[in-house]
């Protein structure tokens, strides 16, 4: 029998369980996989909320469809063909750049056009082709390889609120290769992403409606549906309202809380870098230390319904962003009744309205109160919206999103040589090798598969 335990029931623990449960059943495989969750429903921040007809994502608003992990998930759950690509109003994304909204440029020439940069920060993005790589070596910061590459202006008005859309970050600690590796690989490759994106499109011409990288993708029922539709299934046992503190490790075999005898062959820890670090403290102080060194955004997500008549012409597309240097409150404003259907009742618009972030981190220290006022300040003053909303939700995450600072990788590495004398340990998640769901699900995939090349060997 090989018993297999896996901290935490959001998308990483789950689909890293259905993965290894789709193995061991194909290898006829004698096995049981338990996975232990402190609240009393699966998904952590993947939470599709309904209320009052109202359907808010307090998390991802669902996944890009141009890579394969989550639609692969998606085809061995059987559920590929209720999966709802964005609309194609969702097309138009803008940027809050001098008390306006500025629509962002799809394709690079069309900046040439744009309003987005000044007629200095074009000339020097034009420049972009003839700049040289850095070395293989450096940990650029997101910050300092736009500078390098595109210029200020551009790292101002475009990246800055690009690392806010995926990260709620600055750009100016965050690491190039931890966060976008495949832009960092694409300059060790070509020498310019200019010259990437020629090549790409020679070899592949295909376009996305919805966004850059693929269409934004989700279910009629939400994003949570997927999680939901894992832990179904009959051969992953969920423990709910089981919050672990403690674990051991004895003769090979892991011992999760002390009020269990079930010996684990493998234990996989899905959790919060923060929760891993205190979960292992008692076996690696520098372990744990690293781990509780990355840091987390907060972030407050604030639903708000109207009626269609009272924001008339004021929700066009997918949404905005803001960059910092706006110095307003909030971070942008998604309009998810644009994104997908089924998101509002018929005749309302819902916004999603983003705040705090690694630019406001005392945001976890206000009132839900302060926060709503704050909130509704910055969206009557940015899209001109004077009425009271008819239906208003909050989610609030004191450690929402985490920080891929520089260094990162590097730290990620000591901590893998670090516990390799703890044979049958794993871990996965968001804190580490992506934030995005696809990046979930694929590093759930890959840890799946370390898992299984273990036990080869080992059992």
């Amino acid at each position: 029998m090989v018993r297999i335990a896996v901290i935490g029931a959001g998308i990483s623990g789950l689909s890293v369980a259905y993965h290894l449960l789709q193995n061991l059943q194909r290898h006829k495989e004698n096995f049981t996989v338990d996975v232990y969750e402190k609240e009393n429903r699966v998904g952590g921040t993947v939470h599709s909320f309904k209320e009052e007809g109202f359907l808010i994502e307090a998390g991802p608003n669902g996944f890009l469809d141009s890579k394969p992990s989550t639609l692969r998930l998606c085809s061995l759950l059987n559920i590929y063909s209720q999966l709802l690509p964005a609309n194609q109003a969702s097309k138009r994304r803008y940027i809050y750049l001098r008390n306006q909204l500025q629509l962002t440029p799809e394709k690079p020439i069309q900046f040439l056009t744009s309003d987005v940069l000044s007629i200095q920060g074009k000339s020097r993005f034009l420049l972009e082709p003839f700049i040289k790589k850095a070395p293989n070596e450096r940990d650029e910061t997101i910050a300092e390889f736009g500078k390098r590459r595109i210029g200020n202006e551009a790292v101002e008005n475009l990246l800055d609120p690009m690392v806010t859309g995926v990260f709620a970050g600055n750009p100016r600690t965050m690491s190039l290769k931890a966060c976008f590796p495949r832009i960092w690989e694409l300059e060790q490759q070509y020498g310019s992403l200019t010259k990437a994106l020629m090549e790409i499109r020679k070899k592949r011409k295909t376009s996305g409606p919805a966004g850059p990288g693929g269409i934004l993708t989700s279910f009629p029922q939400g994003i949570e549906y997927l999680v939901e539709r894992i832990s179904q299934e009959n051969l992953i046992h969920i423990y709910y309202n089981q919050e672990i503190k403690n674990i051991d490790y004895n003769h090979g075999y892991w011992y999760v809380d002390k009020n269990t005898n079930t010996p684990y062959d493998v234990l996989i820890c899905a959790v919060p870098a923060y929760v891993f670090a205190s979960i292992f403290r008692g076996f690696s102080s520098s372990v744990s230390q690293k781990l509780a060194s990355i840091p987390y955004s907060p972030m407050a997500v604030l639903g708000l319904g109207y009626k269609k008549e009272k924001v008339q012409g004021c929700v066009d597309g997918f949404g905005f962003l803001i960059p910092h240097k706006e110095k307003r409150k909030i971070l942008g404003c998604l309009f998810s009744s644009n994104i997908f259907p089924g998101r509002a009742p018929q005749g309302y618009e819902l916004i999603k309205v983003l705040a705090g972030g690694a630019r406001f981190p005392q945001i976890k220290d206000y009132s839900e109160t302060r926060i709503k006022d704050f909130c509704l300040e910055e969206v009557k003053s940015i899209l001109n919206i004077r009425a009271k909303p008819d239906f208003m939700k909050m989610f609030k995450y004191s450690k929402a999103i985490p920080q891929y600072r520089r260094g990162h990788l590097k730290l990620l590495e000591e901590v893998k040589n670090e516990i390799t004398p703890y044979k049958g340990l794993f871990f996965t998640g968001n804190a580490y090798y992506g934030v995005a769901l696809n990046d979930c699900t694929k590093n759930s995939l890959f840890t799946a598969q370390s898992v299984i090349s273990y036990l080869k060997k080992h059992k």
